[in-house]
């Protein structure tokens, strides 16, 4: 079952990531869209988005601090390349 307290918490900060999507990274935007898609499965964890949320939001005002601009950047990519045995 869902705990309605956690979903309005999710619910409230897409809305605040919804209003800085312009500073959001390439990857950061990719999360974004994940969990608003995951957000419809009733079996989601509402825990684990609302900490990707804050930890998105708290990223966006470190780059303000900083006056970094997250479109300058070249986006990370993980190369997990598969080992021949």
């Amino acid at each position: 079952m869902t705990d309605l307290v956690q979903y309005l918490e999710v619910q409230r900060l897409l809305d605040e990531v919804e209003d800085v999507a312009d500073e959001l990274a390439e990857n950061e935007r990719d999360m974004v869209d994940w969990l608003r898609r995951s957000c419809e499965d009733p079996s989601h964890n509402e825990a684990q988005a609302v900490r990707l949320l804050e930890t998105i939001l708290r990223n966006v005002r470190i780059r303000r601090g900083y006056d970094m601009d997250a479109s300058e950047h070249t986006p990370r990519k993980i190369d997990l390349g598969h080992k021949v045995h």
